[in-house]
């Protein structure tokens, strides 16, 4: 099925509450995603850039630009080795699958009265 139209395998929802996290000038980045997870920056109508190892998680994670970072569950235990016990900015599924979604720098204050956890719902989606 085409993502649009199955609502429980695709990243619609998730990028639909991440295109609301992200500011202009912040990177988008993944951590060892499945290299066919074109559909996220379909639709989010950007680049994003996938860190395949610990040492450019690092270096993302520790630099100066605010990054938003998708992290499927099976990366999440390699990912704390360098975002440590980050909370999740978001979190939902795709498919069968959890993603996580964490920024490297807090959120704005008019972000402040909003949970620090948000799930993703896949109902409703078209």
């Amino acid at each position: 099925m085409l993502p649009s139209l199955d609502a429980y395998k695709s990243a619609r929802p998730v990028c639909e509450k991440v295109d609301r996290l992200v500011r202009p000038g912040d990177d988008v980045v993944s951590y060892a995603f499945w290299k066919w997870r074109a559909e996220y920056s379909y639709y989010l109508r950007r680049p994003i850039a996938n860190l395949t190892d610990l040492e450019a998680l690092r270096l993302a994670w520790g630099g100066p630009r605010r990054i938003v970072l998708f992290v499927e569950a099976p990366s999440l235990d390699s990912a704390r080795q360098v975002i440590g016990d980050a909370a999740p900015d978001l979190r939902g599924l795709v498919g069968r699958s959890a993603i996580y979604v964490f920024t490297n720098r807090p959120p704005s204050a008019s972000n402040s009265d909003e949970p620090a956890v948000r799930a993703i719902s896949t109902a409703g989606t078209r």
